[in-house]
C-alpha cells in the first residue's frame, strides 16, 4: 500500500492591533479548518491587553506580544521568523475565513513552483454596514459585496490581496520578506512588484473567501478615520513610485500642483509642455488634461485659472463615476451624493498626502533600494 504524502505545514500569521472585537471570530473559523497540518501565530501589536485575553481561549494558537508598536510589516516578519511552515499565510485580524476548506483551497493553488503567492478574496456584507462604511467601500475599496462575489476558481493577478495572502516561504525569503520601512501601507505593492520581478506569478483564488468584518471595530467607524487613511495610504507612495513606477493616487498630487500653478500662469504653451512631461508619471490624468485643454481652446474660450478648472473637473468626473458605479450595482441613489462628496475630498487629501510624503522623503533622505 502506497504511503499517503503528508501535507506541507502551513503557518498562519495574524498581525493584530487592538482587534479584541474581531480576533475571536477569526480564530474560531481557523480552529474549524479541515487542513491537517497548520499552525497559527498571533503577533500582538496592540496598545492594550484585549487581544491577549481573547487568544487565551484558543489553545492551538501561539501568542507573541510586541514590546512596542512595530507596525504591520515588522509584525508579519516577526511571525515569519517564528513560523515553521513551507507555506506562510498573512491573515488580517478582521478577516474571517468562510469555508472549512479555506486553507486547503489556498494550498491547492501551489501546484506549480512558479506560483509565488495565492491570495484569497475578501468580501463584505454590504447590507450590514453603516452608511459611512458603505460610502467608503466605493471611495477606496474595502471589499466586494458577498452577494456579488460569484466567481469561482483561480485567475492570475498582479497585486497582493493584502487581507489574506499565502506565500511560498522560499519566495518570501528570496525577495527579503516585507520591507519594514513601510509601517502602515504600500508594503503590499512593494512586495507584489518584487515577487513578479523574480518571475513568480500571483493567483487569486475566488473560492478562498474571507469576510472583512472591519465594521465591528472602532478603527473604521467615522468620517475622520476614513479621511485620515487617505494620508496614511499615500505618505510613502513616493518610495514605491521611485522603486517600481507605481503611481497610486499620483493623479491627486498632480492635480493639486496644477491648481497651485494656475495661480501664476494661464499660458497655453506652459500647460501643454507641463502635461507632456506629466505623461511620464500618470497617463490617464495627463491625457484627460491635454484633451480638455484642446477642447477649451478649439472653441475659442478663454478661462481664467484654466489649470485649476480642468483639474477640478477631473476630480468631479472621477467622483461621479464612483457614484454611478453604486447606482449601477444597486439601482439606488441614496448614497450617490455621499460617495461623490467623500470621493472628491478623499482624493484631494490623498494628493496632499502624496506631496507631504515627497517632502518628508527629501528631508529624511531615505534610500529607495532594497
Amino acid at each position: 500500500m502506497q504511503k499517503k504524502e503528508r501535507k506541507p505545514l502551513v503557518s498562519i500569521i495574524i498581525p493584530a492591533y487592538n482587534a479584541q472585537a474581531t480576533i475571536g471570530r477569526v480564530l474560531n473559523a481557523l480552529e474549524r479548518q479541515d487542513y491537517p497540518n497548520y499552525e497559527v501565530i498571533v503577533v500582538d501589536d496592540s496598545t492594550n491587553k484585549g487581544v491577549c485575553k481573547q487568544v487565551e481561549g484558543f489553545g492551538f494558537a501561539k501568542y507573541v506580544r510586541n514590546e512596542s508598536n512595530l507596525g504591520l510589516s515588522r509584525s508579519i516578519n516577526k511571525g515569519i521568523r517564528i513560523a515553521k511552515g513551507k507555506i506562510v499565510i498573512a491573515l488580517h485580524d478582521d478577516c474571517v475565513p468562510l469555508s472549512r476548506k479555506w486553507i486547503s483551497l489556498l494550498v491547492s493553488g501551489f501546484n506549480n513552483p512558479k506560483v509565488g503567492v495565492v491570495i484569497g478574496e475578501h468580501i463584505i456584507d454590504f447590507d450590514s454596514l453603516s452608511w459611512v462604511n458603505k460610502t467608503f467601500s466605493y471611495v477606496y475599496g474595502l471589499g466586494r459585496d458577498v452577494k456579488k462575489a460569484s466567481k469561482k476558481g483561480f485567475e492570475k493577478t498582479t497585486h497582493l490581496g493584502d487581507k489574506c495572502d499565502a506565500y511560498q516561504r522560499n519566495v518570501l525569503e528570496e525577495v527579503g520578506g516585507f520591507d519594514e520601512s513601510f509601517k502602515f501601507a504600500n508594503e503590499d505593492t512593494d512586495l507584489s512588484k518584487k515577487i513578479l520581478a523574480k518571475g513568480y506569478s500571483i493567483l487569486l483564488c475566488h473560492d478562498a473567501k474571507v469576510m472583512h468584518i472591519f465594521s465591528e471595530t472602532e478603527r473604521q467607524s467615522n468620517l475622520s478615520t476614513h479621511f485620515k487613511k487617505a494620508f496614511q495610504l499615500t505618505r510613502q507612495s513616493i518610495r514605491v513610485f521611485l522603486r517600481h513606477g507605481s503611481n497610486y493616487k499620483l493623479d491627486g498630487a498632480l492635480a493639486i500642483i496644477t491648481i497651485l500653478l494656475s495661480v501664476f500662469t494661464n499660458s497655453t504653451f506652459f500647460w501643454v509642455a507641463f502635461f507632456l512631461v506629466c505623461l511620464l508619471f500618470h497617463r490617464v490624468f495627463s491625457l484627460f488634461w491635454l484633451f480638455s485643454l484642446v477642447a477649451i481652446y478649439s472653441v475659442g474660450v478663454s478661462i481664467p485659472f484654466v489649470g485649476a478648472v480642468i483639474s477640478l473637473l477631473y476630480f468631479t468626473l472621477k467622483s461621479a463615476f464612483k457614484g454611478a458605479r453604486y447606482f449601477m450595482d444597486y439601482r439606488k441613489v441614496d448614497l450617490v451624493p455621499s460617495i461623490f462628496v467623500c470621493s472628491f475630498v478623499w482624493d484631494l487629501l490623498a494628493g496632499i498626502g502624496w506631496i507631504t510624503g515627497f517632502f518628508i522623503f527629501l528631508k529624511e533622505g531615505v534610500s529607495i533600494k532594497r
